[in-house]
């Protein structure tokens, strides 16, 4: 099976540059371990995408949510099977408020 594509809604894409610069800031002893997890869940999501746990999610029917252990951030992303993709809706803190479900 061929990896899916995988790419970052905007709005993912300013909350990981907004963590990739906090992290930067306040995590001296390990400033890239964000960016190293991402990059490693990234890989993973498109060789395995259900990897992640199944989210009932309103806007994003089929929607996954990987965790990054060491860092604490979701992933939150969505499957498209017949396209073979994967769309990074969301990237938060796993001690955020969850999304509404649906």
């Amino acid at each position: 099976m061929a990896a899916f594509a995988v790419s970052i809604a905007p709005r993912a894409l300013a909350e990981v540059a907004a963590i990739v610069r906090w992290w930067q800031e306040n995590r001296l002893g390990s400033p890239r371990l964000f960016q190293q997890e991402l990059d490693a869940a990234l890989l993973a999501i498109a060789e395995y995408p259900e990897i992640g746990h199944r989210l009932a999610l309103h806007r994003y029917p089929n929607a996954r949510s990987y965790v990054l252990q060491r860092s604490g951030y979701v992933v939150l992303y969505n499957v498209d099977p017949g396209a073979a993709e994967v769309t990074v809706v969301r990237v938060r803190h796993g001690k955020r408020r969850p999304l509404k479900r649906r």
